[in-house]
């Protein structure tokens, strides 16, 4: 699908793609985690090649950390749709979200650094050396789920 690239055609796709993840998204005031979604989204759309206006940054409904909700991150590419979660330790450097192979449930499956992470992931040459140990203790596992370690 072809896009306008007016600023205000694209700042209208950048809100009604908030408003369809969150009410609040599109509400939001200038504090602490609405800029850092602004930094999420920045990042996102460089990492990953993409309009910014094609970015959406909501709360994560599956991992909080230290008391604090997490955050996801949504990629539109067309008719396709890709979800990360940002590495708490390294400001440029997403999670790639996926379905458990054995579960199903939307978990942390790659480290992305960059493009070339993200294709390997896709064409399979890359998904077993991105990956890591640290995904199976993910929270959005199901509790019976085998990868789930403990």
């Amino acid at each position: 699908m072809q896009h306008s690239n007016s600023l205000a055609d694209r700042a209208a796709r950048a809100v009604k793609r908030a408003r369809a993840s969150s009410d609040d998204l599109a509400r939001s005031t200038p504090t602490r985690r609405h800029r850092h979604r602004g930094r999420l989204t920045r990042l996102a759309a460089c990492l990953l090649g993409v309009d910014p206006a094609d970015v959406v940054v909501i709360d994560d409904p599956n991992r909080s950390y230290g008391g604090y909700v997490g955050f996801v991150i949504t990629a539109h590419d067309g008719d396709n749709v890709y979800r990360f979660t940002p590495d708490l330790g390294e400001d440029s450097t997403l999670h790639l979200l996926r379905p458990c192979r054995r579960c199903g449930h939307e978990v942390t499956t790659a480290v992305i650094t960059s493009l070339v992470d993200l294709g390997r992931v896709l064409d399979g040459t890359g998904e077993q050396s991105l990956s890591s140990d640290q995904f199976t203790d993910g929270p959005a596992h199901a509790d019976d789920c085998p990868s789930l370690r403990t």
